[in-house]
């Protein structure tokens, strides 16, 4: 038997232990599509005819476990695609270090002491 219909894709983004809010997942395979994550992590992709598809989340700042999934639909929905986010720091960028032109060769660097 043959089952037909629209089917879903769901699962949850965690960092530290918690839900992660604003990740972008992303669906491709049999159909393209896009979704957030919510406040709690959680994600669905909804209308999903039987197929091969793959998720993958992206967020500025984070790498995420595992990196993408790889996920069959058949006749049923699909639940507990979850991924583990591990965001770093924000990059410290610091201007106005009072390096007057022409006193860094080309290539060379300023090295800051901070205190």
């Amino acid at each position: 038997m043959i089952v037909t219909g629209t089917f879903e894709i769901s699962g949850q983004v965690t960092s530290g232990g918690s839900g992660l809010e604003g990740v972008t997942m992303t669906l491709s395979g049999a159909a393209s599509k896009a979704a957030t994550t919510d406040s709690g992590g959680n994600y669905t992709f909804t209308g999903l005819a039987n197929g091969s598809y793959t998720v993958t989340p992206s967020q500025a700042g984070c790498t995420f476990t595992p990196a993408n999934r790889a996920v069959t639909v058949a006749g049923g929905n699909v639940t507990g695609q979850n991924f583990t986010a591990s965001c770093g720091g924000k990059d410290l960028v610091i201007e106005g270090l009072g390096v007057s032109p022409g006193s860094v060769a080309p290539g060379g660097s300023v090295t800051p002491t901070y205190s």
